[in-house]
């Protein structure tokens, strides 16, 4: 009796063990642990609801200024998606904006954030009852949602505590695939560069050889003094070749 009283525990402390380390681990996961080496531009907000729009003013003044458009509709459309609690949902929540450059004079933003307290058959419920088209599909493992209508598509995937949101299903996928191979993650990528470089609006920051400013003007509007950006050109008529 004692015996099997003593298996009995070990196995109820080994079943609690297993439980809180599998949640823990969940827990700690992190949103860079689902960021495709794909991305063009990342932007991280720490506090969504008063960093979003500054983030608008400052890219409405660059060459990103057409995906303005495409954030904001996507705000506004993620806020239906959730039944109109989207600041709630962001208060101490954190996302991750990340630009796909799926043709050359297109950007597609992903979002990525954490899943919080969001019901996932809530959800999908009010989509239905909203009218969208639904269908879900399987990838490498990964559910993806697809709630369409004429004028609007909400294209997601819950991963763990996490949840990735865009309007196009081809990022979505792109994000699937990265996340079953860590050599396809942004932090994996080149990891000296994602451990020590993070551009902050205080930085003094050098770009070599910016070519036609693309990227120059978009860091010129993010940059704030006393920082500095400063565009590194070759001098055309050097005699070295570097």
């Amino acid at each position: 009796m004692k015996k099997r009283l003593s298996l009995f525990i070990i196995f109820l402390l080994s079943s609690f063990f297993f439980y809180f380390f599998y949640n823990q681990k969940i827990i700690s996961s992190n949103l860079w642990d689902i960021v495709p080496s794909k991305s063009t531009i990342i932007f991280e907000l720490e506090d969504p609801n008063t960093q979003l729009n500054k983030i608008l003013s400052e890219i409405s003044e660059s060459k990103l200024k057409n995906s303005v458009n495409d954030i904001i509709n996507d705000y506004n459309n993620f806020n239906d998606f959730i039944d109109g609690k989207i600041e709630k949902y962001l208060s101490e929540n954190k996302i991750i904006i990340s630009f796909f450059n799926l043709s050359n004079k297109k950007l597609v933003p992903v979002y990525f954030s954490y899943k919080k307290n969001l019901d996932d058959d809530f959800i999908l419920k009010k989509l239905r009852d909203k009218g969208y088209d639904f269908n879900k599909r399987k990838l490498n493992g990964q559910i993806i949602f697809e709630a369409k209508n004429d004028e609007v598509s909400h294209i997601f995937s819950f991963l763990d505590n996490k949840v990735v949101y865009s309007s196009n299903s081809i990022v979505i996928e792109d994000v699937i695939r990265s996340i079953n191979n860590s050599e396809l993650l942004f932090k994996n990528k080149n990891k000296s560069l994602f451990s020590q470089v993070k551009i902050k609006q205080d930085m003094k920051v050098v770009e070599l050889s910016p070519g036609g400013g693309w990227y120059t003007e978009i860091l010129a509007n993010y940059i704030h003094n006393p920082g500095v950006v400063i565009a590194a050109h070759f001098d055309k008529d050097s005699d070295r070749d570097f």
